[in-house]
């Protein structure tokens, strides 16, 4: 991977379908950021750091509509 990073959130679990739902929300609702070198899944993958909070809100709004099925580490 070209550009150093940090995990900012880590989310813990087995249900598929809800993370396919959380990336779903994400992918529709905000921007893409294009990074100036690209690598495998940068153009699906990026988005602008100014937008970190709206997907924490994203994920946490799903953990609380399926709580059972989240683990948090």
């Amino acid at each position: 991977m070209p550009y150093s990073y940090t995990t900012e959130y880590e989310l813990s679990t087995n249900n598929r379908e809800a993370v396919w739902e959380i990336e779903k929300e994400i992918k529709s609702t905000l921007e893409k950021y294009r990074p100036k070198i690209n690598f495998k899944g940068s153009v699906q993958e990026c988005f602008k750091i100014s937008d970190k909070e709206s997907i924490l809100n994203i994920i946490n709004k799903k953990e609380n509509e399926t709580v059972r099925d989240f683990k948090r580490e």
